[in-house]
This record gives structure tokens, sequence and C-alpha cells, in this order.
């Protein structure tokens, strides 16, 4: 294996990894993101 290759292994795997412990945070962040853009977005 070249050194990229296994740069891009582990920086897959540490991707992975955060994804696991902030999926419930970020997936929270999303439902307010999505949340505020509907109630600006549609008028009153």
């Amino acid at each position: 294996m070249k050194p990229f290759e296994i740069f891009l292994l582990v920086s897959l795997v540490i991707a992975v990894l955060a994804a696991c412990a902030y999926g419930p945070e970020i997936a929270e962040m999303h439902d307010d993101v999505q949340a505020y853009q509907t109630k600006n977005l549609l008028p009153e």
C-alpha cells in the first residue's frame, strides 16, 4: 500500500468513528437547521 492510500484509510476510519460519536448531535443540529429554514421560507 502506498502512504497516500494508508492516509485515506486512516482518514476514513476517523471519519466513521467521529460520525458514530457525534451522529446524534449532528442529527439534532440538522433538524434545527431544517426547522429554521422551513420557518423562514414558508409565509406566515
